[in-house]
């Protein structure tokens, strides 16, 4: 499988034009489906690219290259970054910044300015547009009649903070990240305010993780899997690969005890699954109840069960609800044993549990 490359490394090699069946380094069928890709051996912007008289390249099978792309029309056969939109924005707000500062520089370049009298009631002749190089802090003499002004400080304005504010805002907004992660700075939020504003970006966040495990995590894991039978001889089938999740990153939780508690309820009446609470926050289950019973000196199964009982109390219904309470069985009778709690992995498929259930 080809390496990790740059965007632009997959690319038409010099001199190579493009066709109906060949876009810019990728070779199509006539249906239009990639068949290949050319990979340039170095990026076009190094300079051993440059250097080379013709550059070296390497065709790909399309079935061994993961070209992950939002494409957003028919037909389009490669995509562009998401921030592209902004890098306008980048040189304008910096453009800004420059003028202001500047401006306040020659504000504060000049220090003194002295307002000299008219001799004979005549005044100086100035040409008109004279023009005259600024030096710091210097002392300026001023021509005979006229009159002195002194340069105000008065940048930064009053609307410089909201024209930066308002650039980050556009500059972050095509990923749809919020001001205050931008910026790093929530001073101006309030809490309700700071929440709102993070649901829709960590809901892009899901989408192109899921966009990720599709299109590349689970392509990848798949080639892995198949050449990991063949390399170490286990005795299992290299396809399809077994079932398994893909952990991120814990989403920061602005209030953990109301998370918690939502978690709790929920869990008990079914809507989520311990193994989905412990992805969540960046963490995998089967690894966590391992390490519990570890610390706990207990065993794995019967950590499990203890985890069982506390999510479903044995008086039933969801944990702390209050629930009325069972009629005492009669004298002789024998009150019918409750079957037993088995609790089941998150369905990560561990390959060394695969394995041995393979060949059992």
């Amino acid at each position: 499988m080809a390496g990790k490359r740059r965007r632009g490394s997959a690319s038409a090699p010099l001199r190579r034009m493009n066709s109906q069946n060949y876009i810019d380094g990728t070779h199509f069928d006539k249906f239009g489906n990639r068949t290949a890709y050319d990979i340039l051996r170095r990026h076009p912007g190094s300079g051993w690219y440059k250097a080379a008289p013709i550059p070296e390249h390497d065709t790909i099978p399309a079935s061994h290259v993961i070209h992950w792309f939002k494409a957003t029309r028919p037909g389009q056969h490669r995509g562009i970054p998401e921030l592209t939109p902004s890098l306008s924005l980048f040189g304008t707000g910096r453009r800004f910044r420059e003028a202001t500062l500047a401006a306040a520089e020659t504000a504060a370049d000049f220090a003194v300015m002295l307002e000299m009298g008219l001799a004979n009631n005549e005044s100086d002749e100035v040409a008109p547009f004279t023009t005259l190089e600024i030096e710091k802090r210097m002392l300026t003499v001023m021509p005979a009649g006229s009159t002195a002004a002194q340069m105000r400080a008065e940048h930064p304005a009053t609307t410089y903070q909201e024209f930066v504010r308002q650039m980050i805002c556009e500059s972050a907004r095509p990923i749809s990240m919020p001001y205050n992660i931008a910026a790093c700075n929530s001073s101006d939020y309030t809490f309700s305010g700071g929440q709102l504003d993070h649901q829709t970006y960590f809901v892009k966040v899901g989408i192109e993780r899921q966009s990720c495990v599709i299109e590349v995590l689970d392509r990848v894991f798949e080639l892995w899997f198949e050449q990991a039978v063949r390399a170490y001889g286990w005795a299992v089938d290299d396809a399809p690969a077994p079932r398994h999740d893909w952990i991120w990153a814990k989403k920061p939780q602005n209030d953990p005890v109301k998370t918690a508690l939502a978690r709790k309820h929920t869990l008990a009446f079914g809507g989520t699954l311990l193994s989905d609470i412990f992805a969540e926050d960046g963490d995998d289950f089967e690894d966590k109840v391992e390490q519990m019973a570890a610390d706990f000196g207990v065993g794995v199964d019967e950590m499990r069960a203890k985890l069982f009982e506390a999510v479903f109390p044995k008086s039933g219904g969801a944990p702390g609800m209050e629930q009325p309470a069972k009629p005492k069985p009669e004298s002789g009778d024998r009150e019918p044993n409750a079957p037993a709690a088995k609790a089941s992995g998150n369905g990560n498929g561990r390959i060394s549990q695969y394995i041995q259930g393979a060949t059992l």
